[in-house]
Protein backbone atom coordinates (compact mmCIF):
# COMPACT_ATOMS: atom_id res chain seq x y z
CA UNK A 1 0.00 0.00 0.00
CA UNK A 2 3.02 2.23 1.29
CA UNK A 3 3.71 2.48 -2.78
CA UNK A 4 0.33 3.90 -4.37
CA UNK A 5 0.25 7.59 -2.68
CA UNK A 6 4.00 7.68 -4.09
CA UNK A 7 2.33 6.31 -7.34
CA UNK A 8 -0.54 8.43 -7.18
CA UNK A 9 1.66 11.83 -6.38
CA UNK A 10 3.94 10.93 -9.11
CA UNK A 11 1.07 10.95 -11.75
CA UNK A 12 -0.26 13.78 -10.62
CA UNK A 13 -3.90 12.11 -9.64
CA UNK A 14 -3.42 12.63 -5.85
CA UNK A 15 -2.81 16.03 -4.33
CA UNK A 16 -0.05 16.75 -1.71
CA UNK A 17 -1.49 15.93 1.92
CA UNK A 18 -4.17 13.12 1.24
CA UNK A 19 -1.85 10.19 0.99
CA UNK A 20 -0.83 11.54 4.67
CA UNK A 21 -4.25 11.90 5.78
CA UNK A 22 -5.36 8.31 3.98
CA UNK A 23 -2.44 6.97 6.11
CA UNK A 24 -3.00 8.38 9.32
CA UNK A 25 -6.81 7.79 9.18
CA UNK A 26 -8.16 6.16 12.19
CA UNK A 27 -9.40 2.35 10.91
CA UNK A 28 -12.75 2.97 12.64
CA UNK A 29 -15.31 5.40 13.85
CA UNK A 30 -15.88 5.90 17.15
CA UNK A 31 -19.22 5.41 18.49
CA UNK A 32 -22.10 4.05 18.26
CA UNK A 33 -25.10 3.32 15.08
CA UNK A 34 -24.06 2.21 11.83
CA UNK A 35 -20.65 3.41 12.11
CA UNK A 36 -20.69 5.19 8.61
CA UNK A 37 -19.90 8.62 9.30
CA UNK A 38 -18.66 10.40 5.62
CA UNK A 39 -18.05 13.73 7.96
CA UNK A 40 -15.41 12.30 10.67
CA UNK A 41 -12.88 12.93 8.42
CA UNK A 42 -11.10 15.55 6.73
CA UNK A 43 -10.96 13.25 3.26
CA UNK A 44 -14.17 14.35 1.07
CA UNK A 45 -16.09 11.37 1.05
CA UNK A 46 -14.33 8.94 3.68
CA UNK A 47 -16.68 6.23 4.94
CA UNK A 48 -14.99 5.12 8.45
CA UNK A 49 -16.37 1.58 9.73
CA UNK A 50 -16.87 0.73 12.97
CA UNK A 51 -15.07 -2.21 14.73
CA UNK A 52 -16.21 -5.45 13.91
CA UNK A 53 -17.65 -4.10 10.54
CA UNK A 54 -15.31 -6.65 8.75
CA UNK A 55 -13.72 -3.88 6.65
CA UNK A 56 -9.69 -3.00 7.07
CA UNK A 57 -8.07 -0.46 7.13
CA UNK A 58 -6.45 -0.97 3.83
CA UNK A 59 -10.04 -1.71 2.32
CA UNK A 60 -10.73 1.93 3.37
CA UNK A 61 -7.80 3.40 2.09
CA UNK A 62 -8.15 1.58 -1.38
CA UNK A 63 -11.40 3.45 -1.73
CA UNK A 64 -10.28 6.52 -0.59
CA UNK A 65 -7.54 6.95 -2.85
CA UNK A 66 -9.06 5.10 -6.12
CA UNK A 67 -12.21 8.16 -5.49
CA UNK A 68 -9.47 10.74 -5.56
CA UNK A 69 -7.80 8.99 -8.59
CA UNK A 70 -11.26 9.55 -10.27
CA UNK A 71 -11.67 13.05 -9.26
CA UNK A 72 -8.72 13.57 -11.01
CA UNK A 73 -9.37 12.24 -14.18
CA UNK A 74 -10.92 15.91 -15.66
CA UNK A 75 -10.99 17.04 -18.70
CA UNK A 76 -6.98 18.47 -18.44
CA UNK A 77 -6.07 15.07 -17.04
CA UNK A 78 -7.48 13.67 -20.29
CA UNK A 79 -6.92 16.16 -22.60
CA UNK A 80 -2.87 16.00 -22.29
CA UNK A 81 -3.30 12.62 -22.92
CA UNK A 82 -1.46 11.83 -19.29
CA UNK A 83 -3.16 8.21 -19.16
CA UNK A 84 -1.93 7.11 -22.97
CA UNK A 85 0.72 6.49 -25.52
CA UNK A 86 0.60 6.57 -29.23
CA UNK A 87 2.09 3.15 -30.29
CA UNK A 88 5.02 5.03 -32.51
CA UNK A 89 6.15 6.42 -29.34
CA UNK A 90 6.33 3.57 -27.04
CA UNK A 91 7.82 1.43 -29.78
CA UNK A 92 10.62 4.28 -30.05
CA UNK A 93 10.96 3.67 -25.99
CA UNK A 94 13.46 2.32 -23.73
CA UNK A 95 12.44 -0.90 -21.16
CA UNK A 96 9.33 -1.22 -22.38
CA UNK A 97 6.44 -3.82 -21.67
CA UNK A 98 3.31 -4.51 -23.88
CA UNK A 99 0.48 -5.88 -21.75
CA UNK A 100 -1.97 -7.27 -23.61
CA UNK A 101 -4.94 -8.05 -21.33
CA UNK A 102 -7.26 -9.64 -24.36
CA UNK A 103 -8.43 -13.32 -23.94
CA UNK A 104 -6.25 -16.19 -24.67
CA UNK A 105 -8.53 -17.03 -27.30
CA UNK A 106 -8.26 -13.23 -28.97
CA UNK A 107 -4.35 -13.36 -28.35
CA UNK A 108 -3.76 -16.58 -30.17
CA UNK A 109 -6.37 -15.51 -33.60
CA UNK A 110 -4.00 -12.32 -33.32
CA UNK A 111 -0.50 -12.81 -31.51
CA UNK A 112 1.57 -9.34 -30.66
CA UNK A 113 5.35 -10.65 -30.79
CA UNK A 114 7.08 -7.61 -31.49
CA UNK A 115 10.29 -10.02 -32.14
CA UNK A 116 12.31 -7.09 -33.79
CA UNK A 117 11.91 -4.58 -31.51
CA UNK A 118 14.07 -5.46 -28.52
CA UNK A 119 13.17 -2.76 -26.36
CA UNK A 120 9.86 -4.16 -25.56
CA UNK A 121 9.17 -6.86 -23.75
CA UNK A 122 5.51 -8.11 -24.99
CA UNK A 123 2.80 -10.70 -22.31
CA UNK A 124 -0.64 -11.89 -22.61
CA UNK A 125 -2.17 -11.98 -19.18
CA UNK A 126 -5.97 -11.91 -19.96
CA UNK A 127 -8.11 -9.29 -17.56
CA UNK A 128 -9.40 -11.54 -15.66
CA UNK A 129 -5.88 -13.28 -14.47
CA UNK A 130 -3.64 -9.78 -13.87
CA UNK A 131 -4.88 -9.88 -10.37
CA UNK A 132 -3.35 -13.28 -9.60
CA UNK A 133 -0.50 -12.84 -11.99
CA UNK A 134 0.20 -9.52 -10.37
CA UNK A 135 3.51 -10.57 -9.86
CA UNK A 136 4.32 -10.86 -13.57
CA UNK A 137 4.23 -7.67 -14.06
CA UNK A 138 7.54 -5.73 -14.21
CA UNK A 139 7.55 -2.39 -11.76
CA UNK A 140 10.73 -1.10 -13.13
CA UNK A 141 9.36 -1.21 -16.83
CA UNK A 142 7.28 1.45 -19.26
CA UNK A 143 4.45 -0.36 -19.24
CA UNK A 144 1.87 -0.16 -22.21
CA UNK A 145 -1.40 -1.56 -21.81
CA UNK A 146 -3.48 -2.85 -24.95
CA UNK A 147 -6.74 -4.29 -25.92
CA UNK A 148 -8.91 -3.60 -28.48
CA UNK A 149 -11.51 -1.13 -27.56
CA UNK A 150 -9.52 0.56 -24.78
CA UNK A 151 -12.15 -0.80 -22.69
CA UNK A 152 -10.04 -3.32 -20.83
CA UNK A 153 -6.89 -1.68 -20.83
CA UNK A 154 -8.38 1.29 -19.30
CA UNK A 155 -9.56 -0.92 -16.21
CA UNK A 156 -6.15 -2.41 -16.02
CA UNK A 157 -4.62 1.13 -16.33
CA UNK A 158 -6.14 2.02 -13.07
CA UNK A 159 -5.89 -1.31 -11.32
CA UNK A 160 -1.91 -0.97 -12.01
CA UNK A 161 -1.94 2.88 -10.57
CA UNK A 162 -3.78 1.24 -7.45
CA UNK A 163 -1.58 -1.37 -6.90
CA UNK A 164 1.79 0.89 -7.19
CA UNK A 165 2.73 1.19 -10.96
CA UNK A 166 5.20 4.19 -11.39
CA UNK A 167 5.11 4.16 -15.37
CA UNK A 168 2.06 2.62 -17.26
CA UNK A 169 -0.11 3.81 -19.80
CA UNK A 170 -2.71 2.55 -22.48
CA UNK A 171 -1.59 1.63 -25.83
CA UNK A 172 -4.24 4.22 -27.55
CA UNK A 173 -5.47 3.45 -31.21
CA UNK A 174 -6.48 -0.71 -30.90
CA UNK A 175 -5.26 -2.85 -33.82
CA UNK A 176 -5.58 -0.27 -36.16
CA UNK A 177 -3.07 2.00 -34.57
CA UNK A 178 -0.79 -0.82 -33.55
CA UNK A 179 -0.56 -2.51 -37.26
CA UNK A 180 -0.11 1.12 -38.78
CA UNK A 181 3.01 1.92 -36.30
CA UNK A 182 4.01 -1.54 -37.58
CA UNK A 183 4.10 -0.78 -41.47
CA UNK A 184 7.25 -1.80 -43.40
CA UNK A 185 9.76 1.11 -42.65
CA UNK A 186 9.07 0.80 -39.36
CA UNK A 187 10.07 -2.89 -39.20
CA UNK A 188 13.39 -2.38 -41.08
CA UNK A 189 14.29 0.49 -38.81
CA UNK A 190 13.53 -2.01 -36.12
CA UNK A 191 15.47 -4.72 -37.61
CA UNK A 192 18.37 -2.73 -38.72
CA UNK A 193 18.82 -1.21 -35.17
CA UNK A 194 18.24 -5.06 -33.35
Amino acid sequence: MDALPDTLEKCGVLPHGVRDEAANAPPYAEGGGMGLSPGSSRIPGRIVLRRGSGWSTNAIRIEVFMEQLMRNFTLNFFGKGIHKVSPEAFLKGKNGYLLDVRSKEESASIFIKLEFHSNIECQNIPINEVPDRIDEIPKEKSIAVFCPANVRSSIVYAYLLLKGYPDVRILEGGYSALTDALRPGSVLKAVQNK
